[in-house]
């Protein structure tokens, strides 16, 4: 089992030995994928914390990488809601004291889940275990909270699994939330995270195509598996430096033609009567999407397309002066 150690610095401040501060402090562990870090793993986190002051201990959650159906299903696994850096700044800021990554590969598939425990506590001195009351680990998923309630009781740990997360009597799910932005259903989306939906990551130079057409764009290099929007999406974008401070933009999400083919780019154009354009090359850029205005076209010509993007700004305005009234 091969796990690397990452602590809160919120939480520890200057100290930085992770090894050391993982082996001789007490630990309440969560376990699983926290995709999205959506309502119900924040539930799952918050009931951590408890059982974390119960059994004197502070809070870590492990997590997968890669994710277990990224490994068995390659390019068939599900769409993920947030990059790996993303996640865990997330449970960081849900107040867990460490994140441990636990190396997803055919070693880790094939252990049983006795031996996952054996080599787990090896590597973590664990006081007390929560989890979803759906979560599975082991060899073809052997392990379960019915195991684990054995396993706890004989091994005098605190066990607490909890039930689903439910909003308007629907289950709370990284699956569900990614039907919602896979229909641009953003409000939903954003209700199911407790917080907006966003694309982040660095500006990178593009062909300069919309700026030479009096439009220019920040291509946004999102470092995750290929999220699911194609089109064009009117939303917000927020720049580092400006904190909480956002700006009117549209974005144009999809595939875009590159050295040995195609790869999946966000362009960001900032309409904004507010933002003052800045060089943003090397920065990180968030675009938090609220309503689809088209989907993805080809274009004949030059000025076909510059008036598609004309429009597509004409309809971003109108839709933020709706939003504001």
């Amino acid at each position: 089992m091969h796990i690397h150690r990452l602590l809160n610095p919120a939480v520890w401040h200057d100290q930085v030995d992770a090894k050391g501060i993982s082996s001789s402090q007490s630990w309440a562990l969560a376990i699983g994928n926290f995709d999205g870090v959506h309502q119900g793993h924040q539930l799952i986190i918050k009931t951590l914390k408890e059982q974390a002051s119960r059994v004197q201990a502070q809070p870590a959650v492990m997590i997968f990488e890669s994710q277990p159906l990224e490994y068995f299903l390659k390019d068939k696994a599900p769409i993920r809601l947030m990059s790996a850096r993303d996640k865990i700044q997330a449970l960081f800021n849900e107040g867990v004291a460490m994140v441990l990554v636990c190396r997803f590969d055919q070693e880790l598939s094939l252990l049983h889940p006795a031996d996952f425990m054996k080599n787990l506590r090896e590597n973590v001195n664990i006081k007390g275990l929560t989890l979803g009351q759906d979560f599975r680990f082991g060899f073809k998923r052997l392990g379960d909270v019915a195991y684990l309630k054995g396993y706890c009781q004989n091994e005098a740990l605190d066990l607490v699994a909890m039930p689903d997360f439910n909003l308007s009597q629907t289950r709370v799910s990284s699956s569900l939330i990614r039907q919602f932005i896979g229909h641009s259903q953003f409000e939903e989306a954003s209700l199911s995270l407790g917080r907006p939906y966003y694309l982040e990551g660095v500006v990178q130079h593009g062909r300069k195509l919309a700026r030479d057409l009096g439009f220019p764009t920040a291509n946004v290099k999102v470092v995750r598996r290929i999220p699911p929007l194609h089109g064009v999406f009117v939303g917000k974008a927020y720049l580092p430096y400006n904190g909480e401070v956002h700006y009117n933009a549209v974005a144009n999400c999809g595939w875009k033609p590159s050295v040995g083919g195609r790869v999946w780019q966000v362009e960001v154009h900032i309409f904004d009567e507010n933002f003052k354009p800045i060089s943003l090359y090397g920065q990180r850029l968030r675009f938090e999407p609220m309503a689809k205005l088209r989907d993805e076209q080809k274009f004949d010509s030059l000025e076909a397309l510059k008036n598609a993007i004309a429009q597509d700004v004409k309809a971003a305005r109108a839709f933020m002066n709706t939003e504001s009234c």
